[in-house]
């Protein structure tokens, strides 16, 4: 039996499968650059430096939980089969994930408050400006920087230029 209120580690575990759902979505994400838009050097970034982090964010959550006497299972997750039209679109939809991952991790901040689990209140507000934010902040860089380029119809020089874009967190070593 964990030290937490089980209204606030209902909340949590909804942040947790957050993490496993957003590898699913980023390895989708990753077979549409490569076979649909063919960019290969991009789409080897989004799996290695964001679809492979995922679950290792979902980890700290578990580690800390486990400091709590709190268990985390991993969720069913939602297949992911979108197309898109464009890498804008794409991202765009990144971005949105991102969004919706800071909004729970906030509904689970104010759950902790609310209960008196103060300890996951200051683990998730860290947790939030350190791993979600850069996240967030990547993914809105990537998203313009593809924007622009589809304006000027050169989208597929992003596959060689994406990585004047990438934030130093998310630099993967060749």
């Amino acid at each position: 039996m964990g030290l937490t209120s089980t209204n606030t580690l209902t909340e949590i575990q909804k942040l947790f499968d957050m993490f496993f759902q957003g590898n699913a979505f980023f390895d989708r994400l990753v077979y549409v650059l490569d076979i649909k838009f063919n960019m290969p050097k991009f789409q080897d970034f989004i799996h290695h430096g964001i679809s492979h982090k995922l679950p290792l964010d979902a980890d700290k959550i578990q580690e800390f939980g486990s400091l709590r006497g709190d268990l985390f299972y991993r969720g069913a997750l939602t297949e992911e089969q979108k197309d898109y039209s464009s890498v804008s679109a794409a991202l765009h939809d990144a971005v949105i994930f991102f969004a919706e991952v800071e909004k729970q991790c906030g509904v689970a901040i104010h759950t902790a408050i609310d209960n008196d689990d103060l300890m996951y209140e200051d683990f998730l507000r860290d947790f939030e400006i350190n791993v979600i934010a850069p996240y967030e902040k990547q993914m809105i860089v990537l998203y313009t920087a593809a924007v622009d380029y589809e304006r000027e119809n050169a989208i597929v020089k992003f596959n060689k230029d994406f990585g004047a874009y990438v934030l130093p967190q998310f630099e993967v070593d060749d």
